[in-house]
């Protein structure tokens, strides 16, 4: 869930740089492919940006997913394009080989961002997206240029922009798109943001957003999207082979070579299980919602469900801690040594003004009344119970939609066990999709 928005995204997304053609060109078949891969595979979350071969990520995406209703979209404003006619070609340039005649330039002032978000609206071909980020602000990219860019966001009125646009509804939740924490403390001290997605800080080789960063956003309710799971590619490639290694969008670090030679076998298996490692920490779990890999073809999104589903042994993170690839103070999956919870495991709202409770009627003198999250809240505290976990009892997928609506703005909701037509002729697929949502426990 995105913030206290309502907004729900699944826990694997699609990061779409690699369909602005990241590093290497992918074919408009191949992009279209991989949108039609994970959308049928039950991803309902997709993030691009204008940076993303500057606007050829935001046209793929955009054709992909025209008329999918319950399909989350994310694209970035900071960044300009202004026409570059002297390109012809696709040679790379900042990381892209896209033939797109465009430039990008730095603009986080109020005009930037309502003219980037217009822009994009039309590149995708779309009435509105659902989330905008700002993006790469920050020290990291903009160095000594840092206070001057930020001073755009705040007394430029950036923010203020985003501001009306998630009031009036153009949006339903803003924040950033970073590769670096720092900022983003900086930035909770201007605007309340609905959203981090943090690239490359939160992965095998890093875990430092753990020390300040989650612990703030649980306070703050924010929500965190873990981008660049794989640090740009070297988590997922390996250091064996002929291809280029690269980390946070550059060639590696030699210092990292011997971290990788000994993480790569098990990186792969891991990095889409990084919200169990926080199992211990159980605030700054429950803002993380969704991880998003960067996928460029169907054949990887078929991986990244098989890794998604593999079961990984308590020993296997053991090793890890012992080895120094994981934060000892990081919880793993299943920690044998995590304190049992008292759950009430059963548990259903009801309220008479609703039409589809036929059996509610004023006869049953006990439960014709309304029973709501406020009723429950101070019964599971008498009863000494940690959480609850709401039971579907309507046959509907709005039932469901409604329960993970309660769930996400109330903190003593462990879960849903949500409802799916076993009879219709996309069951998998529907199965799929809600398998895929941070609160599905059944």
């Amino acid at each position: 869930m995105i913030g206290s928005t309502g907004l729900s995204v699944t826990e694997l997304g699609v990061g779409a740089a690699p369909l602005g053609n990241l590093y290497r060109q992918v074919s408009s078949d191949d992009a279209e492919a991989t949108l039609r891969a994970a959308l049928s595979a039950g991803f309902r979350y997709v993030d691009t940006a204008p940076y993303y071969g500057f606007g050829l990520s935001e046209r793929r995406v955009g054709d992909a997913v025209r008329g999918a209703s319950d399909v989350v979209v994310s694209t970035k404003v900071g960044r300009l394009l202004s026409a570059a006619p002297e390109v012809r070609d696709a040679t790379e340039r900042h990381g892209f080989h896209s033939p797109m005649p465009f430039e990008p330039e730095y603009d986080y002032s109020y005009d930037g961002i309502m003219r980037s978000w217009e822009a994009s609206l039309q590149r995708l071909g779309l009435a509105r997206v659902d989330i905008l980020l700002v993006h790469d602000i920050g020290r990291l990219t903009h160095q000594d240029r840092h206070q001057a860019t930020f001073d755009q966001l705040t007394s430029g009125g950036g923010f203020k922009a985003l501001e009306e646009l998630r009031a009036g509804r153009a949006i339903r939740a803003f924040g950033l798109g970073v590769n670096e924490t720092a900022v983003c403390h900086e930035a909770m001290k201007h605007a309340h943001l609905d959203v981090v997605l943090l690239a490359g800080r939160y992965t095998l080789l890093e875990q430092g957003a753990l020390d300040a960063l989650f612990p703030a956003c649980a306070v703050s309710g924010t929500c965190v999207i873990v981008g660049g799971p794989y640090n740009s590619g070297i988590l997922a490639t390996g250091t064996r082979g002929h291809e280029t290694m690269y980390y946070d969008y550059a060639s590696h670090p030699s210092r990292l070579l011997s971290v990788c030679r000994t993480s790569n076998r098990a990186a792969i298996a891991t990095a889409y299980r990084y919200r169990v490692q926080l199992s211990d920490f159980r605030s700054a779990t429950r803002r993380l919602a969704s991880v998003i890999p960067g996928l460029g073809s169907a054949q990887r999104i078929q991986q990244t469900l098989e890794l998604y589903r593999r079961e990984i042994p308590e020993a296997f993170w053991e090793d890890l801690k012992a080895n120094g690839l994981l934060r000892a103070g990081c919880a793993s999956s299943y920690s044998s040594s995590a304190q049992l919870m008292v759950v009430d495991a059963h548990q259903h709202f009801w309220d008479p003004t609703r039409d589809d409770y036929g059996w509610l009627t004023p006869s049953n003198v006990q439960l014709y009344r309304r029973f709501g999250p406020e009723n429950l809240s101070p019964l599971l505290a008498e009863a000494g119970a940690a959480c609850t976990v709401l039971v579907q009892a309507a046959a509907s997928e709005d039932e469901t939609k409604y329960l993970f609506s309660i769930a996400a703005g109330h903190k003593f909701v462990g879960g849903v066990v949500g409802w799916v037509d076993f009879e219709a002729d996309d069951v998998d697929h529907r199965i799929l999709r809600h398998s895929l949502h941070y609160q599905t426990v059944a």
